[in-house]
């Protein structure tokens, strides 16, 4: 009888253990399952540690303005069923993996050069890190940082909150095979940035150029140089037109929506065409109506004698305006290839010229040199909701203007 009793017990024992062990096991699936966010989402960015630049550029500090969320509702991501994750956003690449209701996702750009839509991911460089989780309602929560970056080395100085929801899902189930592997941008994000410069209408080369867009390449095409790009061409006059062309540079980077400060190089080329050639595009056959008054002078013999006097002192030139789309502010940037820079900047063409562009906009600033580089506040995000782009004019010159 206690024979029985003992194989009784042991039997009732071993029974709870594998019972035990079955719901340890069914706990642990749990824990690794795997959610699929495959799916169109919306990502909200809102700034975390901010770091504040304290240099003075034009009368602000980074910290003058406000930092507030950017809102992106076009945010890609695909999943197999390893938990391995794929996306993109504009021109931004995701990968990272999924590990039960946690997610890290890195953030990819593009090197700088001509855009190239699905470029390879191991050819672009580790932006940012988001680390994530997401609660019994799908919605992920949690906080981006940035990788070192030598364009930027004070990035790594701030963080940003996420908070993300799907919108809709691409496709039922997990993502395998050639789908996961060959996901790359769709629609037509770099159309947005190219449709910008048509998009603002009283700025000052409308005003000088009659509301005629004449831009520095014959189409749009992206070209990266830190943390944005150029539309419509880095280089002036690029036309073969060669007074009165234009391009943008557009800040995006993947951030809250938060002003930083970006350094720009503009640079004296070669020649585009001779004085002689120029001084009659102006003189006997201006581009535009009354262009001696809109650049500041009384009538064509006063702007035809600023030409010949600067062409004589200072050389091979290419007179250039930015306008920052934020502070109103332009400079006037005058590239020459002899003389002295101050006596660039005060002299009569020059001098015309921020008189008229004045009554246009903010403050001017001239800068003068074969080589100059000037530094703008910029408000930049990672979706095209608050960014304020630079507006580029090659006004006139003899020479070719790099602009980096």
């Amino acid at each position: 009888m206690k024979t029985n009793q003992l194989l009784f017990f042991t039997s009732l024992v071993l029974v709870m253990l594998c019972l035990s062990c079955d719901k340890n096991k069914e706990d642990s699936e749990l824990i690794i399952y795997n959610e699929d966010v495959t799916g169109c989402w919306e990502f909200t960015l809102s700034p975390g540690e901010l770091y504040f630049d304290t240099a003075i550029v034009k009368g602000h500090s980074s910290c003058d303005f406000e930092y507030y969320a950017s809102v992106n509702d076009q945010v890609y991501l695909y999943q197999n069923k390893q938990g391995a994750l794929i996306g993109y956003s504009g021109p931004f690449r995701l990968s990272g993996f999924v590990n039960g209701k946690n997610i890290i996702l890195d953030v990819y750009d593009h090197p700088n050069g001509n855009y190239i839509a699905g470029r390879p991911v191991d050819e672009m460089f580790k932006y940012s890190k988001m680390e994530l989780s997401l609660d019994d309602f799908g919605l992920m929560s949690g906080t981006g940082t940035y990788y070192a970056n030598e364009g930027y080395p004070d990035i790594v100085k701030n963080t940003y909150i996420v908070s993300a929801r799907k919108l809709n899902a691409l496709k039922d189930g997990f993502v395998s095979g050639p789908d996961f592997k060959n996901i790359m941008e769709v629609g037509n994000w770099e159309d947005d940035i190219c449709k910008v410069i048509f998009s603002i209408g009283s700025w000052v080369l409308s005003t000088l150029t009659d509301g005629v867009i004449r831009t520095m390449s014959s189409d749009c095409w992206l070209h990266k140089d830190g943390g944005g790009y150029y539309a419509f061409g880095h280089e002036g006059p690029g036309s073969l037109f060669p007074v009165l062309t234009q391009s943008v540079y557009y800040p995006l980077e993947w951030s809250a929506c938060g002003v930083r400060k970006y350094g720009f190089t503009i640079s004296l080329e070669g020649e585009s065409i001779s004085y002689e050639v120029l001084k009659n595009s102006i003189i006997n056959s201006p581009p535009v109506k009354d262009l001696f008054s809109k650049l500041g002078f009384s009538g064509i013999p006063e702007l035809e004698a600023a030409l010949d006097d600067f062409h004589n002192e200072f050389g091979g030139f290419g007179i250039s305006v930015f306008y920052d789309t934020h502070t109103h502010n332009l400079g006037l940037y005058v590239n020459h290839t002899k003389g002295s820079n101050e006596a660039a900047k005060n002299s009569n063409l020059v001098q015309g010229m921020k008189a008229a562009f004045d009554k246009l906009s903010g403050t001017v600033y001239v800068f003068a040199g074969s080589s100059i580089h000037d530094e703008w506040h910029l408000r930049r995000s990672d979706f095209v909701v608050c960014n304020t782009p630079i507006l580029i004019g090659y006004v006139l010159g003899t020479h070719k203007v790099n602009y980096n």
